[in-house]
């Protein structure tokens, strides 16, 4: 598609890169689509790691839905919002796109995982307790628990969970599935 535009439009595609952005979340789903769901969003997260002219805007996870799939009038403006940003970046008058993003994670013992962040255009994160959204597995992903997670500081979240191995098995994963519980959702500082 997206080499489709720029032969149409007679550019390249680095001269109009894609930007691309997340599904919402639908907490009233079933579970069931919880696998697709999201392989669709780690496709578009690894479309923009992959591809030089792809880039990944934001999340939609915290967007407001009209019909259980589509965007209501509140989550598509903050949406369109972070789309300008994505734009405005790209441009060069602005720095920082609207979103942060897992950089790394670390086994501290059997019952502790922190969780290390690279901000866009925020410096800090909220809330500083009771997060949601986390899941650890200490067997490679067969069993999943919820950890209660707390902020360490502007770069870190910790994760406190039952015990679990110390190699590597130990998988994390943050907002998965269409149905993920985003009442208290890690956002940065931004105005965004």
């Amino acid at each position: 598609l997206h080499a489709d535009v720029a032969a149409d439009t007679g550019r390249t595609k680095a001269q109009i890169p894609a930007i691309v952005s997340t599904l919402a979340c639908n907490p009233g789903a079933t579970t069931g689509s919880n696998v697709l769901w999201d392989a669709v969003n780690r496709t578009l997260i690894d479309l923009a790691t992959s591809l030089p002219s792809v880039i990944m805007s934001h999340s939609n996870m915290d967007e407001s839905l009209l019909d259980g799939l589509h965007t209501d009038g509140a989550g598509s403006a903050k949406a369109g919002k972070r789309y300008a940003r994505a734009v405005t970046t790209l441009l060069g008058a602005t720095s920082g796109y609207a979103k942060w993003s897992i950089s790394g994670g670390t086994v501290i013992d059997s019952t502790t995982t922190t969780i290390s962040l690279t901000h866009g255009s925020g410096t800090d994160l909220t809330p500083t307790t009771g997060i949601t959204g986390f899941d650890v597995s200490g067997d490679n992903g067969t069993t999943w628990v919820i950890p209660t997670a707390v902020r360490t500081n502007a770069t870190t979240i910790t994760l406190t969970h039952t015990s679990m191995a110390t190699n590597s098995n130990r998988k994390v994963r943050y907002q998965y599935g269409t149905s993920s519980d985003v009442s208290a959702a890690v956002v940065d500082n931004s105005d965004l």
